[in-house]
């Protein structure tokens, strides 16, 4: 998760290097909002959170003495919505189909339903949704299926990326124990 982050302002400077007119100007602000959801991120690990709640009379009394904490995770709840929102506008946009803002509920519904847990991943879910909603928009189902399975793809990668960083620290702190 955290390599993927590393990761997005590098893509978006190549977006940003090899498109041209309206393209690179999306890919410009793709670029601002991953550096905000960096930042934001940043804030967020600054601030110590791991603190021994007993109850949630606890927790409602750090979050009332910590309104930074709750600022910063706003902050970055929203900055990471907003940048994948972006995403899906150009994963759209690369299979050739233009969205416009009109569209942002689409997402929105289709993130909070692949939460919950019907299927893996939300696997399926994701798809059908974007079918039933962006037929609404002149879009093939086709082309919403495979822009289902590229944002799957994408988690997909990140996760694994993620995985391997966090097995790697894993074994690297299993040999320094045993050493």
């Amino acid at each position: 998760w955290i390599f993927s982050i590393f990761f997005m302002p590098v893509l978006c400077a190549k977006g940003i290097v090899f498109s041209t007119g309206e393209e690179k100007s999306l890919w410009i602000v793709a670029a601002v909002l991953g550096a905000a959801v960096l930042v934001s991120a940043g804030l967020i690990f600054l601030i110590p959170l791991r603190l021994p709640f007993k109850n949630i009379n606890n927790i409602l009394i750090h979050l009332r003495t910590r309104k930074r904490s709750i600022l910063a995770s706003l902050l970055y709840t929203i900055f990471s919505f907003v940048f994948g929102y972006y995403v899906f506008i150009l994963t759209a946009r690369s299979l050739g189909i233009i969205l416009g803002l009109e569209t942002l509920w689409v997402y929105a519904l289709t993130g909070i339903a692949v939460m919950i847990p019907i299927t893996i991943m939300g696997l399926g879910v994701r798809e059908g949704l974007l079918v039933y909603f962006l037929q609404k928009f002149g879009v093939q189902p086709e082309t919403s299926i495979a822009i289902g399975f590229l944002i799957f793809s994408m988690v997909i990668i990140c996760a694994l990326i993620g995985g391997l960083v966090y097995l790697k620290e894993i074994v690297l702190k299993d040999t320094l124990l045993k050493n």
